[in-house]
């Protein structure tokens, strides 16, 4: 038989007056509004202990709960570290291997449960987000309004966002690759991005699809192998490594957009074969979030902040002796 636990939070006063169903659906998107729909059906969420109604309107304080079956989630790394704490604004190293918010598998061996655990925050506000094998700088803010402030159009387009990332082949030429992300339909991956080289500005988008903007450096070569710089310019999901792709320089052990996405299948089926795993080289993508710099919320004063690469990566392409 299945042990009981329960996810807790209180309502704070922004969220005080709204409806149940609104409150999660927007807090906690991680699942569908459909999801949280049916769990409320189910009496899998308590407010104050009893049961609750999707329209049920909460005040501020009352302590909802999310009823939850023990699952047993796969193993992550929990090594991450704090890069910055002024009690507004929150910056973490994170390790490969961890994901930042629950989804699918994963709710307790996640970034965002490791920081209430850990800090004892009773929010956490993310305001960028990295795939779970992805290293490297996740910016958070310590209450809503940092956030919203944060995550202003205006304070958006002045953050610096550099990333390191290992790829296939040698590239030797710094590239500045504009163009269209859009949906890869000749893939067997339902999420698969496609990269469309072009002029965003001079050219309609495809349907469907949104302006990206890369620029890549190329740092370093070894053993058929080149670590790049890449700075945003748009962050677009999987932007860096459906455009390197795109470039013909796929991403070190990625699974999805490197040499042979089947590996993808194999992986989430269990059966990677030897073959697989020399192919990628790597248990996981080589991407690195290297430097952010952004405006503080509160002060205006640029912060920058900066992750080595990681070992894992730096051993890849070592520096020249």
């Amino acid at each position: 038989m299945s042990e009981q636990r329960f996810a807790r939070t209180l309502i704070q006063p922004p969220w005080s007056g709204r409806a149940l169903l609104d409150v999660l659906a927007e807090r906690f998107a991680y699942q569908s509004r459909e999801k949280w729909f049916r769990l409320i059906r189910q009496g899998a969420i308590l407010v104050n202990g009893r049961p609750s109604q999707p329209t049920q309107v909460v005040a501020s304080g009352d302590r909802v709960e999310y009823v939850l079956e023990r699952l047993e989630e796969p193993p992550v790394r929990t090594d991450y570290r704090v890069l910055f704490d002024d009690g507004v604004v929150l910056a973490i190293d994170k390790p490969g291997d961890l994901p930042c918010h629950p989804a699918g598998r994963f709710f307790q061996n996640t970034l965002w449960a490791l920081l209430r655990r850990d800090l004892g925050l009773a929010e956490v506000h993310f305001v960028n987000r990295l795939d779970r094998e992805t290293s490297g700088i996740v910016l958070l803010a310590r209450d809503p309004a940092a956030a919203r402030r944060l995550g202003q159009p205006s304070r958006r387009q002045q953050m610096v966002k550099d990333y390191l990332v290992v790829v296939e082949g040698d590239l030797r030429e710094a590239v500045h690759a504009r163009g269209w992300l859009t949906d890869d339909a000749g893939s067997a991956l339902r999420t698969k991005r496609r990269f469309v080289p072009g002029d965003p500005e001079a050219a309609s988008a495809p349907d469907g699809a949104e302006p990206c903007d890369t620029a890549f450096t190329p740092l370093r070569h070894h053993a058929g192998m080149t670590l790049v710089q890449a700075r945003l310019g748009t962050g677009r999901m999987h932007q860096i490594r459906a455009t390197l792709l795109g470039l013909g320089f796929p991403v070190v052990g990625d699974k999805v957009y490197g040499r042979d996405e089947t590996c993808y299948l194999r992986f989430i089926g269990k059966t990677l074969t030897d073959a697989d795993r020399q192919l990628l080289r790597l248990e996981r993508q080589a991407l690195h979030a290297w430097r952010l710099a952004f405006p503080h919320p509160v002060s205006d004063a640029l912060i920058a902040l900066e992750s080595p690469l990681p070992p894992d990566l730096a051993d890849l392409v070592p520096e020249a002796p």
